[in-house]
């Protein structure tokens, strides 16, 4: 099997818009393309190992072009990172047609099916090996349908949502049921131009025409109404900081080689002498705590920080909640310094000019 290979009852009915796309500028239509070709892609064709296949499983969803290139930096960096699991690629399998594919609802929905049932076949293979989802742009609009589509019994250990292509309304109360350990959303004000205008065009995944989850997070009492269920979501938002890394905060930082071992891998590395079935959280190395995590409230303006600084959200209680003091330490457990980041992304240009 190719290592780049793709991935309760009835689904839930949800409202599609069945409206056309509305007209936009040639200007936007080339952005949204390009920012599309880069959004996808995987960088190997090697079959996985029987001890990554047994170690765990990490589900990638690309961006909505999903071409054979453009996740080659990521990938690179979670194996880089440590990421022993098996990765597999979802393919869009028309990547010359983006649109349909973000604007298909119906269709996105009995993909979410197929892959939900081949993360259904690897659980009856490896009942004890983790497996975390990865969605990217409009892929993290898929990878949370995927998550709704898993039988009620289906558990997954983390989801994480790279500036997702999803609503920031929608309701999260049924992926969030199936996800152990931590369901987390990085967005950025600055992606503006794919997230704000270009979803308030062309729509979102779940066929909303508005600014995107990605770019302001999700609204959190009304993403997940059921206080009950919100421990497990972390958002964090884009920083100054993270540009070091390669991320300036646009819709195309999010694959730089740096910001992806920094802030993605760690939730994908493998503890295998651990139990992360356990009733406490899994010991995966976070990102160290984001002091301006924002949490969305009605009459509260973008941008604005919660009450409580730190990694749990605010709505969070008692032993849920963790100041930012106490988390002031916590660090990924694959330091890399910048300058070599850099000097990683510089030589990968050079490679694929160089293919070319």
């Amino acid at each position: 099997m190719d290592e780049c290979a793709d991935e309760k009852p009835p689904l839930p009915s949800s409202p599609v818009n069945e409206t056309r796309p509305r007209r936009a500028t040639p200007l936007l239509l080339a952005g949204l393309a390009i920012a599309a070709l880069l959004t996808g892609g995987c960088s190997s064709t090697q079959a996985p190992t029987m001890r990554q296949t047994e170690t765990g499983l990490v589900y990638v969803f690309p961006g909505i072009d999903g071409g054979p290139w453009w996740m080659t930096r990521a990938f690179r960096a979670y194996r880089d990172a440590g990421v022993e699991s098996e990765i597999r690629l979802f393919d869009w399998y028309e990547p010359l047609n983006a649109l349909r594919n973000l604007t298909d609802y119906a269709r996105n929905r009995r993909r979410a099916a197929d892959v939900a049932s081949k993360l259904v076949e690897y659980r009856e293979r490896q009942p004890a090996a983790p497996i975390d989802l990865v969605g990217y742009s409009g892929g993290g609009g898929l990878a949370v349908l995927v998550a709704e589509a898993l039988p009620e019994s289906m558990r997954l250990r983390n989801v994480v949502l790279v500036h997702p292509a999803i609503s920031p309304d929608y309701d999260l109360s049924k992926a969030l049921t199936h996800v152990d350990g931590s369901f987390v959303n990085y967005y950025s004000a600055l992606d503006w131009w794919t997230l704000g205008l270009g979803t308030s065009v062309f729509g979102t995944i779940d066929r909303e025409h508005r600014a995107s989850a990605g770019m302001d997070g999700f609204n959190v009492f009304a993403a997940v109404p059921d206080e009950s269920l919100r421990a497990p979501l972390h958002q964090i938002a884009w920083k100054p900081e993270m540009a070091w890394l390669g991320h300036w905060g646009n819709h195309l930082g999010m694959l730089t080689y740096g910001w992806n071992r920094r802030y993605v891998a760690p939730y994908l590395l493998s503890r295998v002498e651990q139990n992360w079935q356990s009733d406490v959280s899994p010991a995966v190395p976070q990102p160290a705590p984001d002091r301006e995590a924002v949490v969305r409230s009605p009459g509260r303006g973008r941008g604005q920080a919660g009450s409580q600084p730190g990694w749990r959200r605010d709505v969070c209680s008692g032993a849920q909640r963790r100041s930012a003091e106490e988390r002031a330490g916590d660090a990924p457990t694959v330091p890399r310094s910048d300058a070599r980041a850099a000097d990683e992304d510089a030589r990968l240009d050079r490679e694929r000019a160089a293919e070319g």
